[in-house]
């Protein structure tokens, strides 16, 4: 079963979140899986950039990202292009508000 994009982009943002809040950096990076994948989804890379960040949802249905923002970082997931869904970001700030942005 796939995992939901909408939840793992939370999740990847929280990650990304902790991870700055010990570490004082963000983890940059994306679109992992590098190609998009089927409706039917791919297992997420284990060796992926995001490995420091014990982000491994398992079987996706979407492309992840992590990119800069003045006051944090916007994880991204796209979902491809034979699905209904769109692509879904959600932003969080150094204070640690993350809140939902987009989904188109």
């Amino acid at each position: 079963m796939a995992v939901g994009p909408r939840a793992a982009t939370r999740a990847l943002c929280q990650a990304e979140l902790e991870y700055y809040q010990k570490y004082g950096r963000w983890i940059l990076a994306g679109p992992v899986p590098s190609s998009p994948p089927p409706s039917s989804g791919v297992e997420f890379p284990r060796s992926s950039p995001f490995a420091p960040l014990a982000f491994s949802p398992g079987v996706v249905i979407a492309q992840f990202s992590v990119e800069a923002t003045a006051s944090g970082v916007r994880c991204v997931a796209r979902m491809p292009a034979d699905t209904e869904t769109g692509v879904f970001v959600v932003e969080t700030t150094l204070d640690g508000g993350a809140f939902e942005v987009a989904g188109q």
